[in-house]
């Protein structure tokens, strides 16, 4: 078992710490850009829900 956990340490096959933080951080990246971009398209859509469920709400009362 001490052998196996030592080999386990050890063993640099793999993805290591630095290499999956640089992975989060470009996916984090593109992320930002993409929803950055797609801002006002999502603030529209909402505003459109927006009126259409006011207009809605003040014709059935």
């Amino acid at each position: 078992m001490k052998k196996f956990l030592h080999s386990f340490v050890r063993d640099e096959d793999g993805a290591a710490l630095p290499e999956y933080a640089i992975l989060l951080g470009l996916i984090l990246a593109v992320s930002v850009a993409i929803l950055t971009g797609m801002g006002s398209s999502i603030k529209t859509i909402f505003t459109n829900v927006s009126t259409a469920l006011a207009s809605a709400a003040a014709g059935s009362g």
